[in-house]
């Protein structure tokens, strides 16, 4: 009984050790993930975006995003910009192309961009379901109409903004 007392204080001082140890680690590793990196890019492709396009759409002008989630609409807001077409994201585009619904869709997209080609079109690199930029061959009336009449003005980290070069 003796020697079990004697150690409840050094097992006390261990265990407050140790949660201390542990509460300071927590702590630490919260106030350097308190702004994740994948915020900080999202912000800064934002803000290279607003940047390329402010000389090209004046104000109240339109720019076509081809994003999810990936920072095309903030990059909008910023610049007082709207959209074209009622699409603000392109995921619907991208699945179960054979669908009536979706080639309505589609052609919806196609004939709003014809009747109002906007300044600019910005195909952000992530989408969903379809991945990266190749995601435009799947869709050949679109890709056929932006290389009719636009040109790559820039390429950024994980945007490529495309230019009108035609009065169309």
């Amino acid at each position: 009984g003796a020697a079990a007392a004697d150690r409840r204080p050094l097992l006390t001082v261990t265990l407050v050790l140790a949660l201390l140890g542990t509460s300071g680690a927590l702590w630490t590793k919260g106030w350097i993930n308190l702004t994740p990196h994948w915020i900080t890019a999202r912000l800064a492709r934002v803000d290279h975006l607003t940047t390329a396009l402010r000389p090209i759409v004046e104000a109240g002008g339109t720019v076509q995003v081809l994003d999810t989630t990936e920072g095309g609409i903030h990059a909008l807001l910023r610049l007082h910009a709207r959209q074209p077409t009622r699409f603000i994201y392109d995921f619907h585009f991208q699945h179960d192309v054979d669908h009536p619904y979706v080639r309505r869709l589609r052609g919806e997209l196609m004939r709003t961009l014809d009747a109002e080609p906007p300044a600019a079109v910005v195909l952000l690199e992530r989408g969903w379901p379809k991945g990266g930029y190749e995601r435009l061959a799947g869709f050949p009336e679109l890709q056929r109409w932006l290389l009719a009449g636009y040109g790559l003005a820039e390429e950024g980290d994980g945007f490529r903004l495309y230019r009108r070069t035609e009065a169309r």
